[in-house]
């Protein structure tokens, strides 16, 4: 009897040692569950805190961007402006480097003009000038020339050389208005003339009956022509021609209007 109280009694202290474990057992898992629901708390309030980090972040990072775009673009505005400035300022540096060189060019031509005249001067003024001194026609009848005569001289201040001269006579419809051909036949040159020498140079004129009556008539025209080239001391080349017709009311020669000039 005693020894079934003393085991009793030990399976009572040992039931109640089960029971009082698994109270703490139970407190214990109460205060894991709460430190466990309190570190979710404090992570998601962590998890909320970044959260509202990132928001604000990312607004702050837009508004920089919004602020450097608008930088951006009042850069590129005030680029735009100095852009149309300085295609202004090379549009008006052009037209002002144009106008320059027009003005240049006009200086230049009108010195080139000058030069010119200055050397056409000088050397008007020194070279050999050869033309007609006198003209004349000839008449053994009382109606037709049977020669005409031009007298060359020599107007100028220094030798005419290598001087060639030809003359000769058409009949014409219109003497003011006909063409021909003045070829130089060869046979040498009369040689250097001396300023203020002259020398006479005739062409016989032979005319037919019908080229009788058709001058006299004025359906034709009797033309006396000529030309003399020469070379002076520049060296330059010079021409001189002269154009003459029979005009039968004064019964004299008249001047032409074409192929009298000299170079």
């Amino acid at each position: 009897m005693a020894i079934w109280n003393r085991e009793r009694n030990l399976l009572g202290r040992s039931c109640c040692g089960i029971s009082l474990d698994y109270n703490a057992l139970m407190a214990d898992a109460a205060w894991y569950a709460n430190t466990v629901a309190v570190v979710a708390v404090c992570i998601s309030a962590g998890a909320l805190a970044v959260s509202i980090i990132s928001i604000l972040y990312s607004r702050g990072q837009t508004k920089a961007a919004e602020r450097q775009a608008a930088a951006s673009e009042h850069t590129a505005r005030l680029q735009a402006e100095a852009l149309k400035v300085q295609a202004k300022d090379t549009e008006q540096a052009l037209s002002l480097a144009k106008a320059n060189l027009g003005h240049s060019e006009k200086l230049a031509e009108a010195a080139q003009q000058s030069a010119t005249a200055t050397k056409y001067l000088a050397e008007a003024g020194q070279r050999a000038w050869v033309g007609v001194r006198k003209f004349a026609m000839h008449r053994q009848t009382q109606t037709i020339p049977t020669s005409a005569v031009v007298t060359i001289e020599n107007f100028g201040r220094t030798p005419a050389r290598n001087l060639r001269i030809t003359q000769d006579y058409l009949l014409a419809d219109d003497p003011n208005n006909y063409r021909v051909e003045i070829l130089f036949p060869d046979k040498a040159s009369k040689g250097p003339l001396a300023p203020s020498v002259f020398f006479d140079h005739p062409v016989l004129i032979r005319l037919d009956t019908d080229q009788i009556k058709a001058v006299v008539n004025r359906s034709k025209y009797l033309v006396v022509y000529g030309k003399l080239i020469y070379v002076d001391i520049f060296e330059q080349q010079r021409a001189t021609r002269w154009s003459f017709y029979y005009d039968v009311a004064v019964q004299d020669y008249a001047l032409c209007s074409i192929n009298n000039d000299a170079d």
